[in-house]
């Protein structure tokens, strides 16, 4: 569905066909990409799954990077071209198709397992589930605003170019990858700490960026590209190892549409916002910092009443 319907706008310039295959396109994306993450879920389990977590998001980044170098070259050739970038999903699905083997959604035995690892209700990981998917959707829609803030940040404050912005957002998405990669490893470092610590590298990044020198923007975008990784990774972890089994997909997909929804909502958000702050790309910034700083107080605030709770039921 992604494949043929990405590159129907190669072929025809009616409008509303165009349409109606963007909305076929994001439909074909809709089925594969929470499915690519309960897979890795399905088929391993410990150490080896966390690190498996951590390199999809690698890739996740590899391939916008990819694709935006090889799209850059195509639109040399016209707008059409740029559409050509879709032809990609047929062989990839055909490569799924070889070598993935089917996947079964985990015995009841391990279903009674996860369900009884936790003494929270049914009702209470519904609602946590749904943190996550708002969680991501904030971190997500600050995340994008940095991108689409960057470049306009440059040239307002006269620091750099849209080539130099280009430069800093390839550093910052090679920051996100090497952290994926490596992932498996962080976590077993920091642990419960691994969320606190990407919300902080986003509060500071967002802070160091509108300061007016290059060099702190160049700083500030690598420490904030350390943020969405470890965020977006440990929640698809939280999922695959709390999550009711034959429920995994569902909860994937529910926090994947958060992530959707920051990167549409991020431009009016941002407008919003930032005339809070005044109105400027400066400001668009200190409102992304105001976020972190408050998802960074309700995070540990939980961790805190979590503990308390915990502590209160032992005795």
């Amino acid at each position: 569905m992604a494949g043929f319907a990405g590159v129907v706008p190669f072929f025809i310039d009616n409008y509303y066909l165009i349409l109606i295959s963007r909305i076929v396109f994001g439909l074909g994306v809709g089925f594969f990409n929470s499915l690519a993450i309960t897979v890795i879920d399905l088929l391993y389990s410990g150490s080896e799954k966390t690190k498996l977590l951590g390199i999809r998001t690698s890739m996740e980044q590899l391939g916008y990077a990819l694709a935006s170098l090889m799209i850059g070259a195509l639109l040399l050739l016209g707008w059409r071209f740029g559409f050509l970038i879709y032809v990609w999903a047929i062989p990839i699905s055909f490569i799924f198709w070889k070598y993935v083997p089917e996947v079964q959604s985990k015995t009841d035995k391990n279903n009674l397992k996860k369900n009884n690892s936790s003494n929270e209700s049914h009702g209470k990981k519904q609602i946590g589930f749904v943190f996550l998917a708002l969680l991501l959707m904030l971190v997500t829609l600050c995340d994008t605003g940095i991108n689409v803030e960057l470049p306009k940040l440059l040239v307002e404050q006269k620091i750099g170019t849209g080539t130099v912005s280009s430069i800093v957002i390839a550093m910052k998405t090679t920051m996100a990858m090497i952290v994926g990669i490596f992932f498996g490893k962080i976590y077993n470092l920091l642990h419960w700490w691994v969320v606190p610590s990407g919300i902080v590298a986003l509060l500071i990044g967002s802070l160091s960026i509108p300061q007016g020198h290059l060099w702190l923007v160049c700083l500030g975008s690598v420490i904030s590209g350390i943020g969405s990784p470890l965020i977006g990774t440990n929640a698809f972890k939280t999922i695959s190892e709390t999550a009711p089994s034959g429920t995994e997909n569902a909860i994937n997909t529910m926090v994947l549409i958060g992530f959707n929804a920051g990167s549409f909502f991020a431009p009016i958000a941002l407008t919003t916002g930032g005339n809070l702050f005044g109105g400027t790309v400066k400001s668009d910034f200190y409102f992304m910092a105001s976020i972190f700083a408050i998802l960074l107080v309700i995070v540990i605030s939980q961790k805190i009443i979590s503990r308390n709770q915990t502590h209160n039921k032992s005795i």
